[in-house]
């Protein structure tokens, strides 16, 4: 397993650990190989963060009345959602760059 290969699958693990920071700068100092893989680690990892901040930001312009509404269950449990889903896939896609043969 080659460094640029460890630095991909570090990249999609991150959502576990660090997430948008790790893929921006494995972006940042990578090469042509784990570039491409951390682009997508962080837009992977910026939807579930932009909705977080963006409910967090909801909740303050309503003074917080909006986190006991039906609708803020209802965005909350689509974010643990679409969360989960990422989780799974980024370990789907370090599975598949662990898998992968580079020369």
């Amino acid at each position: 397993m080659t460094g640029s290969q460890i630095s991909s699958i570090l990249s999609y693990i991150s959502v576990f650990f660090a997430p948008v920071f790790v893929p921006l700068i494995v972006l940042i100092a990578g090469n042509d190989y784990s570039r491409p893989h951390a682009l997508r680690a962080l837009l992977s990892h910026l939807l579930p963060t932009i909705m977080i901040l963006a409910a967090g930001f909801w909740a303050y312009l309503t003074n917080g009345a909006y986190m006991y509404s039906n609708s803020f269950w209802l965005f909350f449990s689509l974010v643990a959602i679409v969360q989960i889903a990422i989780m799974i896939l980024n370990v789907l896609w370090a599975l598949r760059v662990a898998s992968d043969h580079q020369e």
